[in-house]
């Protein structure tokens, strides 16, 4: 794939392709061929806010599940390639640990520095685990194409509009995180009945019912795709216009409970930082360099927060500042990041009482996005090499000199940089072999549907954790372990390219 190197020949232009993705957002821009020529290539950027497709868009509206009819279009390989490698990574962190026996060994691979004592795994900084890169490389992604994809909406349906589609597509993560944890520790648990439904709390009663309404809302979608892709390919295009204006009803529905559900998660994390506040106290212990908290939460009780949840909230943090220019963005980020270094610097603890900070640890996060967006604008400057280079320099020196630590478990300032200086310069080297086309792309595969990817990943060790076969699975030999292992890796590849190569994708537009 070939960048535009010269600018006067080439010249940027919006594209009306939206992928679905539910992580994030691809493809709301293209490089535009070269005039000059008869044979015009176009250049997809991926748009990835948080996170995944599966079905090309057909409106800017909705989670559509149709397949591009128009002719093929390349994306940005880079960004496609350092996704595949963040979700690919991620895939081998949830599905190995299963296998502890088996994979003994390599279990500090994936292993995350421990919320509250800081240890374990393989750290590359005190507190910070090889684990703990995958996320943070994720949302860097997700500001790679947010300011193009803002201003695309912005183009087509004026400011007001541009900021409640993303709103909504941000809510809508967190929305499907919380879906996720809701099967993951609660459904599972109603299944195998070790809990009943009138023990759970009001909110969990409320997650529960949307979780089974979304998997209404999933299976009829599938459903509808299968029945579209048979009529697109017995040519019955009017049975199958009608079929995705179904469909689009259904998604449309889909994208708002999840949005819903997101916004009654956001305001639960609100007040259960508030109460947090007001009641926590820290204690010391041996053994323990970073203490352990006490808190009373009584409205509501404790939310899970995890990757997707990071994901949105991030995204809706640096949503007000999309609109500025590169050096709007980066004085944004670099004063947010400076703040909170300064309230961790003298006695502020919070962020480590929420699993990833909560909302505290979303000054983190969303300064990440914001440092993606700079990126981006630099990326075919000289200058683009300056801020993985100043980024790595001012996180050592909040780490070691400062006094602020680095760690994952509410996103401190030292640990954004860190991951801010290491994602930035994988993309960079991503993007010096842009024009590497090989007829087999195993990254650029995996991170075309990266969410889809994320999603079932979840569910799937969800089901083997919550099935009877856990001790078994646990037990392992390593022979038995490493086929299932290759067995599940390949499914997944295989389903990766299938679906790049039809142009197959999904997100929440």
């Amino acid at each position: 794939m070939k960048t535009p190197k010269d600018k006067s020949k080439k010249d940027l232009q919006e594209n009306n392709l939206l992928d679905e993705s539910i992580n994030t957002e691809q493809s709301d821009t293209t490089v535009a061929s070269e005039k000059s020529t008869t044979d015009e290539k176009t250049t997809v950027i991926n748009d990835t806010t948080e996170v995944a497709e599966a079905a090309t868009t057909i409106s800017n509206t909705a989670v559509t599940t149709e397949i591009a009819l128009q002719p093929k279009k390349e994306r940005l390989l880079s960004i496609d390639r350092i996704r595949g490698l963040c979700i690919f990574c991620f895939v081998c962190s949830v599905l190995m640990p299963l296998f502890e026996t088996a994979f003994e060994k390599l279990a500090p691979l994936f292993e995350h520095a421990h919320r509250q004592t800081g240890l374990g795994g393989w750290q590359i900084l005190p507190y910070v685990s090889i684990a703990d890169l995958f996320a943070p490389m994720f949302i860097f992604i997700m500001g790679l194409t947010m300011v193009k994809s803002f201003k695309s909406r912005e183009k087509k349906v004026g400011t007001p509009r541009a900021v409640l589609q993303l709103a909504v597509r941000f809510l809508g993560l967190i929305g499907l995180g919380i879906m996720l944890n809701t099967f993951e520790d609660l459904v599972v648990d109603l299944l195998k009945k070790e809990a009943t439904f009138g023990e759970l709390q009001f909110y969990e009663k409320v997650f529960v019912t949307a979780f089974w309404a979304t998997v209404g809302f999933v299976s009829i979608m599938l459903i509808l795709t299968l029945v579209s892709l048979i009529l697109r390919y017995a040519k019955c295009a009017k049975a199958n216009n009608i079929i995705v204006k179904i469909n689009d009803v259904f998604a449309n529905i889909f994208k708002y409970v999840l949005a819903i559900i997101g916004l009654l998660s956001l305001y639960i994390l609100i007040v259960g930082t508030a109460e947090m506040l007001n009641t926590l106290v820290w204690h010391e212990e041996e053994g323990n360099p970073l203490g352990w908290q006490e808190y009373t939460l009584t409205k509501f009780g404790s939310i899970w927060w995890d990757t997707l949840q990071n994901i949105g909230l991030a995204g809706l943090m640096a949503l007000p500042f999309v609109a500025l220019g590169r050096r709007g963005r980066l004085t944004v980020a670099s004063i947010n990041l400076i703040v909170y270094a300064i309230m961790i610097k003298y006695g502020s603890t919070a962020y480590r009482a929420v699993v990833e900070g909560g909302l505290i640890g979303g000054i983190g996060w969303s300064s990440i996005v914001l440092f993606g967006t700079v990126c981006f604008d630099y990326k075919d400057e000289k200058e683009y090499w300056i801020i993985p280079a100043i980024t790595l320099l001012a996180a050592l020196f909040l780490d070691f000199t400062y006094g602020v630590i680095a760690f994952k478990r509410g996103c401190t300032p030292p640990y954004a940089l860190l991951c801010i200086s290491l994602s930035a310069t994988v993309w960079g080297l991503f993007n010096k072999i842009n024009d590497w086309k090989p007829k087999y792309d195993f990254l650029a595969d995996w991170g075309s549907n990266p969410i889809l990817n994320y999603a079932v990943a979840i569910f799937f060790i969800a089901i083997l954790l919550g099935g009877k076969y856990e001790e078994q699975f646990a037990a392992m030999k390593l022979w038995p372990a490493l086929g299932i292992t290759v067995l599940f890796l390949g499914v997944f590849t295989a389903a990766n390219w299938l679906m790049r190569k039809k142009q197959v994708y999904i997100k929440i537009s």
